[in-house]
């Protein structure tokens, strides 16, 4: 992003790859946070959505 931050998943749980997502635009980023977020069941934290590098 912006100042070099990239975001992205990992299959599960232990893995060490991250897996970019496709858009790394802020608002795309922020957009896709969101929209996880409110699928989410619970009270996810943002681990449970993504993972900055």
């Amino acid at each position: 992003m912006e100042r070099g931050f990239r975001v992205g998943q990992f299959k599960r749980y232990g893995d060490s790859k991250l897996i970019l997502w496709p858009d790394q635009t802020p608002d795309a980023v922020v957009a896709r946070i969101d929209k996880e977020w409110d699928a989410a069941k619970g009270d996810p934290n943002i681990n449970d959505i993504c993972w900055f590098e």
